[in-house]
C-alpha cells in the first residue's frame, strides 16, 4: 500500500480537552459454584459510581487494593464490561457508539498501565511500540513515521537513540516513558493512568509525575489518575474521590478531603501514610481507625 493510502487528515498538536461524566456506573461479575459452576449471584466490582472530571483537569481515584479502581478505569474506556449506568466522554455515550465511533474514541482516549515490565511487548523495538498506534490508525504517512516517532520520544525525554532498543534494554523509568509515549502518539484528549508510577522508585516516580503534568499543560489532557498513594494524588490532582468496596464514599476538592476527611475509610487511608517525624505521627494518629478492608470475593480491582 502506498504512502498516499496511509495519509489521513493531520492530528492537531493540541486538541481541546474532554469532559468526562460518569452516572450510576455498575460493573458486576457472576458468582459461580457447584459442580456445574452455575451462577449463584453477582459480585459488584463497581456499584453505582457517579462523578465528573472537568475538561483539562486531573481527577484522583484512591482506595485500597481490591476496591474496584482498575475495573472502573477500564469500564470508562469500554475495555471491560458494564452492567448498568452511563459513561459520557466529550458528550458522547461511550457504550452507545457504533464501530466507527468506537474507533474514533480509541484515538481520543488512552491508558497507561501499572507495570512497565509487562505492558510492553518484549519482542518489539521502541520504534515499533510507539509507532504501532500510528500504523493502526494510519495517522502519519510511512515516509514521515520514523521522524514522528522520534518527536514523540523527545516529548517524554528520550532521544532517537532509543528507537532500535528493546524493552529488556531499558530501565523501569525508561520503559514507563515509552508507555507514555505510546499513549500520546495519537494526541489523545483523555488518559487513564492506572497506578502508573507505583512500580517505580521514589526519584524516578517524581520525574514521571512531573512529565505527566508537563504533558497535560502542553497537550491539554484530561486525566483519571488511579492510585493507592495519597502523596501522588496530592502532587498531580485538583479533585479526588475515595473508593471503598466498589463505591465512592467521598469526593471533592483534594485539599478539602485531605485536610478534613469526612468518611472513616478516608481517615484510615490517611492513617496508613508513612510517618517521617513526630509531628507526622501525631497527625496520623488523629485518623487511625480499625481495619475495614473488603473480604475476599466481595470486589475485584
Amino acid at each position: 500500500m502506498g504512502d498516499s493510502a496511509e495519509q489521513t487528515s493531520p492530528v492537531p498538536d493540541r486538541p481541546s480537552p474532554l469532559l468526562v461524566q460518569v452516572r450510576a456506573l455498575r460493573v458486576s461479575y457472576p458468582l459461580r459454584g457447584g459442580l456445574l459452576r452455575k451462577a449463584k449471584g453477582e459480585v459488584p466490582a463497581v456499584d453505582g459510581v457517579s462523578f465528573d472530571i472537568p475538561a483539562g483537569q486531573s481527577f484522583g481515584l484512591v482506595g485500597e487494593s481490591g476496591c474496584g479502581k482498575t475495573t472502573l478505569g477500564r469500564a470508562l474506556l469500554r475495555l471491560g464490561p458494564r452492567s448498568a449506568g452511563e459513561v459520557r466522554i466529550g458528550g458522547e455515550d461511550v457504550y452507545g457508539l457504533d464501530r466507527g465511533g468506537l474507533r474514533r474514541l480509541r484515538r481520543q482516549t488512552q491508558i497507561v498501565l501499572q507495570d512497565p515490565y509487562s505492558s510492553l511487548n518484549p519482542r518489539m523495538t521502541v520504534e515499533s511500540i510507539v509507532g504501532e498506534p500510528l500504523v493502526v490508525h494510519r495517522a502519519v504517512a510511512r515516509k514521515r513515521r520514523r521522524a514522528r516517532i522520534a518527536e514523540i520520544l523527545a516529548r517524554v525525554g528520550l532521544g532517537a537513540g532509543y528507537l532500535p532498543r528493546y524493552p529488556a534494554e531499558l530501565s523501569g523509568g525508561q520503559r514507563q516513558r515509552v508507555s507514555i509515549a505510546r499513549a500520546i502518539a495519537l494526541t489523545p484528549r483523555f488518559i487513564v493512568c492506572d497506578e502508573c508510577v507505583s512500580a517505580l522508585d521514589v526519584s524516578v516516580k517524581a520525574q514521571v509525575l512531573n512529565l505527566l503534568r508537563d504533558l497535560q499543560t502542553d497537550l491539554g489532557l484530561t486525566y483519571l489518575f488511579i492510585s493507592h498513594d495519597l502523596s501522588v494524588v496530592r502532587h498531580l490532582c485538583s479533585r479526588m474521590a475515595v473508593m471503598h468496596r466498589g463505591r465512592i464514599v467521598e469526593q471533592g476538592l483534594r485539599d478539602d478531603i485531605l485536610s478534613n476527611p469526612a468518611h472513616p475509610h478516608t481517615r484510615s487511608l490517611l492513617a496508613a501514610v508513612p510517618c517521617i517525624g513526630p509531628s507526622d505521627r501525631e497527625g496520623s494518629r488523629r485518623y487511625r481507625t480499625a481495619s475495614d478492608s473488603p473480604t475476599p470475593g466481595e470486589v475485584h480491582d
